[in-house]
């Protein structure tokens, strides 16, 4: 088994496996590593406390959480229309 560093709780991940039964690119927080190459994991934003223990660590990608959750995940013909002139999904300056 390949060493991997430690996964600290609150690492933004996703998970990518053909037995995964969650969608796709959606994106879930670390709550613990256990040290032997697996972690529990909660989907970013809660879900009544559900949470998944002993996912294998190879199954995950960690996620830059500056990156645009909201569409990068989408292919472009789902993703969602921007406001005319507007090119982010960040809230108008109001300085």
């Amino acid at each position: 088994m390949i060493h991997e560093m430690p996964l600290h709780p609150g690492t933004l991940v996703t998970v990518a496996d053909m037995g995964w039964k969650q969608p796709p690119g959606e994106l879930y927080v670390v709550l613990r590593d256990t040290g032997n190459g697996r972690v529990s994991l909660v989907p970013l934003g809660g879900n009544n406390g559900r949470h998944w223990r002993g996912v294998f660590r190879h199954l995950l990608t960690t996620v830059d959480p500056t990156r645009d959750a909201s569409t990068s995940s989408r292919p472009p013909e789902q993703r969602p229309a921007l406001p005319s002139g507007r090119t982010t999904h960040c809230p108008p300056d109001t300085t």
